[in-house]
């Protein structure tokens, strides 16, 4: 069960909350579509929180912090109102017997608000890769104020700084922008190990497949595919060890591994191919799907993903008989949830009815991206030491709590955070404020 497990959770990290539109859509396009994200004001508040704290004052030399002095230069360096230095206030990250999280009425939103443009067109061109690593100030932090020293991950760059960042974020209700700006950020380059790479693609792939920018995935998708069919492959070592744990007859850690990743990357690109609903893409899926299956079959890997990407094969050659065959797994898994085996039985009605093409838009469209496995789906992610520190350490979870009050900060300004709101809004606070 765990190995079964294990293999599933490649596919389905990451993927929940997927929805889907018919769009035209380009590499062109998608890239100026991902740039309007990256632009967007609730990435600016992201960026601006992890420069303040990242351009930190704190090395190894440093024996004690003066918060105030901080906190006075970050506010003008970042350009912060009187609302920001409170959101931003240093104390709240390190300093444990510090006073609770900023809170603000509505009333004060609307400040706030414009508080956050401001900020935005302060920080437009600093870059927080310039400073340490978030995890290094983190570490030098908690060594002066609580004397305990923060083991880091070794090698440690600004890369796998970012990629921490989004891989835990993926389990958190964050905004999808947040996590997109993290991964842009990722240099694959910068990652040691070729597993690491390939994972990071594929994370790459997937932030592309959510926000429907199909060519960008595919892009990332087939980067991961090249990664794994370089004749070098090397492993890390918390993959090395768990793989070793669930090696499969016949195979070498670095073979598993290699036709494991290789298997998603394939399955990943030929449902992202399948979903863009753009001619040149659609008609590559179904050879994907094959080629995945040609590898999940190497290593004798028979499981509800497998039997997802069987089902989609034989609906589309028509194959009536074998598909059925293959739902009626689906439907006897203890993996599948009830709701799941009702849209399951709803797809083999369909092919009862002889209606293929239905059959195949149901599977693809409500089977395929559902929340199949997300409660195992970090089953993997959860050995990698870095997400390990991040939320299971005591640190790391404070460091996490953090991030929570940050993000209820804005969350609370949303709905006014469009200059147009602020604009048609401006009045009406007024009026309350009288």
């Amino acid at each position: 069960m765990r190995l079964r497990i294990l293999i599933i959770s490649f596919i389905v990290l990451f993927t929940s909350g997927f929805g889907f539109l018919s769009s035209q859509s380009s590499l062109e396009t998608d890239l100026e579509d991902q740039q309007d994200a990256l632009d967007s004001v609730f990435v600016a508040y992201w960026k601006a929180g992890k420069i303040s704290l990242r351009s930190l004052p704190l090395t190894e030399e440093t024996e004690v912090i003066n918060f105030d002095a901080i906190n006075n230069r970050q506010a003008e360096a970042l350009g912060l109102g009187p609302h920001l230095r409170k959101v931003f206030d240093t104390r709240l990250l390190f300093d444990r017997e510090s006073a609770d999280p900023y809170t603000f009425s509505v009333t004060h939103i609307f400040e706030f608000s414009k508080e956050i443009y401001h900020m935005k067109d302060k920080t437009e061109h600093m870059d927080e890769d310039d400073y340490p690593t978030f995890m290094e100030v983190i570490s030098h932090g908690k060594r002066i104020t609580s004397g305990e020293e923060l083991q880091l991950p070794n090698p440690w760059n600004n890369s796998l700084d970012h990629w921490a960042f989004a891989l835990v974020m993926e389990a958190r209700t964050l905004f999808n922008s947040w996590k997109t700006y993290e991964l842009e950020r990722v240099n694959v380059d910068d990652i040691k190990t070729s597993d690491f790479r390939s994972m990071a693609y594929l994370h790459k792939g997937v932030d592309g497949f959510r926000n429907e920018w199909f060519y960008l995935a595919d892009q990332s998708f087939t980067n991961s595919i090249a990664e794994l069919n370089k004749d070098k492959f090397s492993l890390a070592s918390s993959v090395e060890d768990l793989a070793n744990r669930h090696l499969i007859d016949g195979f070498t850690v670095e073979q598993q591994v290699k036709l494991l990743l290789r298997a998603t990357s394939y399955l990943m690109r030929g449902w992202s191919r399948q979903q863009s609903e753009s001619d040149d893409l659609m008609v590559k899926a179904p050879e994907d799907v094959e080629l995945a299956l040609k590898d999940f079959n190497q290593l004798g890997i028979d499981n509800e993903l497998v039997w997802l990407a069987e089902s989609y094969l034989y609906i589309k050659k028509e194959d009536i008989e074998r598909a059925n065959v293959s739902l009626d797994k689906l439907l006897s898994s203890e993996l599948i949830s009830d709701k799941e085996k009702e849209l399951i039985a709803e797809t083999k009605e369909h092919l009862k009815n002889r209606e293929s093409g239905k059959a195949l838009n149901f599977l693809t469209d409500k089977v395929f991206m559902s929340r199949l496995g997300a409660s195992y789906a970090y089953s993997y992610a959860d050995e990698v030491e870095w997400v390990v520190f991040l939320k299971k350490s005591e640190e790391g979870r404070e460091i996490l709590a953090k991030f929570e009050n940050f993000e209820s900060s804005i969350n609370k300004a949303k709905e006014f955070l469009s200059l147009e709101e602020i604009k048609n809004k401006s009045k009406s606070f007024i009026g309350d404020l009288m």
